[in-house]
């Protein structure tokens, strides 16, 4: 069943009573106590305060252990690969990265396509376990005695199902050019994790972003690193400048301060090109 997502800016208390009427509007949930834990993970997991849940996949890393006739396991990250060319810049995962959530034992879900409705094990319960090794993030997921766990089971053994994808949230990371390409290279350092998941379609990289909103993102994120930014981000920034500034004052003081972000961030690109040119 498909559950509302939280709004820009929206508390907690809010999102929560907005999601639990939806699903009681639609008949989901045995009853409010299960509708309340719904929302409460699907608001953990895609938001935690303000910060952005990100997702990404791993292609042919999960399978049937041989062992054990029932137990999922494989690989939900690999380390220091580089993505294919995402919206704006190239990522990898550095060795460790994981570390620290695994040491704080975080409550972390196995979900079957990011769906809190079909949780295949957790932290907490001990049906999941996680690791690091030189290779990534194993993971091992006991699932469920339910029908719809034994038909993914089945799916995985037959090959049907073969990728992974996570849900975390970035605590650290680096970001710079590269000097003979350009190209905008981001290191994930040091994240919270959410969710793994097998996953049907996995989309490398997918955010709970729109793509625009994506670029935005990165071009904050360049600019923090004094990096520039290419033709279509700045033309996406100076867009949003433009429409914000016609924004009449009486919808609040939000739109201001969106307009002023926008020109502080072109403010800061010009910046770096001026640099950039002088060093030429």
């Amino acid at each position: 069943m498909p559950i509302l997502t939280p709004k820009p800016n929206e508390e907690k208390d809010d999102y929560i009573q907005r999601c639990v009427a939806d699903l009681a509007d639609k008949n989901e949930g045995k009853d409010n106590n299960q509708r309340v834990a719904i929302c409460n993970t699907s608001w953990e997991g895609y938001r935690s305060g303000s910060e952005l849940m990100e997702k990404r996949a791993v292609v042919a890393e999960l399978r049937v252990a041989q062992d054990q006739e029932n137990l999922l396991t494989g690989y939900s990250a690999v380390y220091n690969v580089w993505s294919n060319s995402m919206v704006g810049f190239e990522e990898r995962i550095t060795e460790g990265a994981f570390d620290r959530a695994i040491e704080e034992q975080q409550d972390v879900r196995a979900l079957w396509n990011h769906d809190p409705n079909f949780v295949l094990g957790r932290t907490k319960s001990g049906t999941l376990k996680l690791s690091s090794d030189s290779h990534g993030l194993k993971v091992d997921i006991n699932p469920p005695d339910t029908q719809w766990a034994k038909d993914l089971v089945e799916s995985v053994r037959r090959g049907d199902v073969d990728q992974m994808s996570f849900g975390f949230i970035v605590r650290k990371d680096k970001w710079y050019e590269d000097r003979d390409t350009g190209i905008a290279k981001r290191e994930l350092i040091d994240v919270d994790l959410f969710d793994v998941s097998p996953v049907t379609y996995p989309a490398y990289p997918e955010t709970s972003l729109s793509a625009r909103d994506q670029m935005l993102l990165v071009a904050q994120r360049k600019v923090e690193h004094s990096l520039s930014l290419n033709e279509s981000e700045s033309a996406l920034i100076m867009q949003l400048a433009e429409k914000l500034e016609d924004v009449d004052a009486s919808e609040g003081s939000q739109s201001n301060e969106d307009h002023q972000r926008m020109l502080e961030i072109l403010a800061h690109s010009e910046k770096i090109r001026l640099k950039n040119l002088h060093r030429e």
